[in-house]
């Protein structure tokens, strides 16, 4: 929890709000692997696969969700490296809750939750950002992440930023 934001797993519930954040084209062109168009079918899929990772001891995601009211505002998820004590960062916003630092603050909550909080901790915490999306570099850079070079990942080029716990 943060002073204005509640982060927990998503849940069935969740799919209306998944599929209007996730299908909107705007959101969609920094991620890498949302299908168009996001369906509700997509969205069980993700909560129940999220379910099953985080049971695994794999994948940790969270809903962004408003501490006032609920509202589900996007989402951000943690997956650690098989074989070394670090994990990739991916999060998203729906673009109607652009701009009001929501992004910033839940990442920088996980980033605690991940290199102080979990056992083992992370030593090292990645993210891959579309090289034009400005804001998210931003964001990184704020939080102390660094930029270390690029990756190709479906054809994609990304930057590929650090954060060495």
């Amino acid at each position: 929890m943060t002073a204005r934001l509640l982060l927990r797993p998503e849940a069935p519930g969740d799919e209306a709000a998944l599929v209007a954040g996730l299908g909107d084209r705007e959101v969609q062109r920094w991620l890498e692997t949302v299908p168009h168009p996001y369906t509700l079918e997509h969205a069980r899929d993700w909560i129940a696969r999220s379910a099953r990772e985080r049971d695994a001891g794999f994948m940790q995601g969270f809903a962004i969700t408003l501490a006032d009211g609920g509202a589900l505002v996007g989402g951000v998820a943690f997956t650690p490296a098989r074989l070394e004590p670090t994990a990739e960062l991916g999060y998203w916003i729906a673009r109607s809750h652009w701009g009001r630092g929501y992004g910033g603050e839940a990442l920088a909550r996980v980033v605690r939750h991940a290199t102080e909080e979990c056992a083992p901790r992370f030593e090292r915490l990645r993210a891959r950002v579309a090289p034009d999306n400005v804001a998210s570099r931003r964001m990184l850079a704020r939080l102390g992440f660094v930029e270390r070079g690029t990756s190709t990942d479906n054809g994609v080029e990304r930057l590929v930023y650090w954060l060495q716990a």
